[in-house]
């Protein structure tokens, strides 16, 4: 008898503790929505096999000349688990094992109605050094660059009862009829870009032409975002949904290191950074199949070198509800 009371008694606390949690989720996803326009599925659980490419290119200025540093056409195989609006997600290079350590992706999302926010750390090594020479583009492989991206954003969507930017981001709702939305937001984006200065070979260092070659150049910035999205649905499972953002930011450091000083760029100057992202969704309620594209512009500093800092990534994903 004492067994089964004690029993009883952590299935009674477990049950509580769903319940908070139940509650939590309630109360973040609380948006009053529309339901001519807005579905959301009963079942709770999601599971997305993914594969995805990703790009990072940095445009560097020095002395009257420019260059690029490319990163090589990268495949990655991941997998997304989802609970009502939270997922996770995890992506790697299926090469090496070097290379699978240097080219991963992570990200945490919470995609509400209403607002909702996402963090992602992206890993990119093994560049393509280039340059114009004469008008021809001359290209050099180099491992001597690796670099690593983490973003923190939130969103606060002003149409939610109407729009869904959930359905078009973790498909925790699911857009039945068209209707666009301005959106809003904060971020936080801090890009690390490493030099193994021991790695670069004569031919990558009269491209990039730079006087004193830095091991770093660490950008951080935060941003106040806005933007108008779109979700057109044709007939009842098809959604294409296009979000155009422009952010500008009201705090920003880039700093390069050198082997003894840190050097700090002129921040004197307005900056701003472009996101573009658009996805195709083909939902049957208990299954969807989703792609997905991201564009981030933005420019990092102008002396002592001028640093432009571009990634994209594209995913495609099957994805099962349950």
């Amino acid at each position: 008898m004492l067994f089964l009371w004690f029993g009883a008694d952590e299935c009674f606390s477990r049950r509580r503790n769903f319940d908070a949690v139940e509650s939590i989720f309630d109360f973040l996803e609380k948006s009053d929505v529309d339901s001519r326009y807005i579905e959301r599925p009963r079942q709770r659980f999601r599971l997305v096999p993914q594969l995805s490419y990703s790009l990072s290119q940095y445009n560097i200025d020095s002395n009257d000349s420019e260059s690029q540093l490319k990163s090589y056409a990268i495949f990655r195989v991941g997998l997304g688990a989802s609970y009502r609006g939270l997922s996770l997600g995890y992506s790697q290079h299926i090469g090496s094992r070097e290379s699978r350590r240097r080219n991963r992706d992570f990200s945490l999302d919470f995609s509400g109605n209403r607002f909702g926010g996402s963090l992602c750390v992206l890993r990119f090594a093994d560049y393509e050094c280039s340059a114009k020479h004469d008008s021809v583009e001359v290209s050099i492989d180099t491992d001597a660059f690796a670099s690593r991206r983490f973003h923190l954003s939130g969103y606060y969507v002003f149409n939610y009862r109407r729009f869904s930017y959930a359905a078009a981001q973790s498909q925790s709702y699911i857009q039945k009829k068209s209707a666009g939305s301005v959106v809003v937001g904060l971020s936080v984006n801090t890009s690390k870009l490493n030099v193994d200065t021991a790695r670069i070979t004569d031919g990558v260092r009269g491209m990039l032409n730079i006087d004193e070659m830095f091991t770093q150049v660490r950008s951080t910035n935060a941003c106040l975002r806005a933007g108008y999205g779109y979700n057109w649905v044709s007939g009842k499972r098809l959604m294409l949904h296009a979000l155009c953002t422009l952010s500008f930011a009201f705090s920003k450091s880039t700093q390069f290191r050198y082997p003894d000083r840190i050097v700090k760029d002129d921040l004197g100057y307005f900056s701003y950074e472009t996101a573009l992202n658009l996805a195709a969704v083909y939902d049957t309620r208990k299954m969807f199949y989703r792609f997905g594209f991201q564009l981030n512009y933005n420019r990092q500093s102008r002396e002592p070198v001028g640093v432009s800092d571009m990634f994209s990534f594209m995913r495609i994903g099957c994805g099962f509800r349950f």
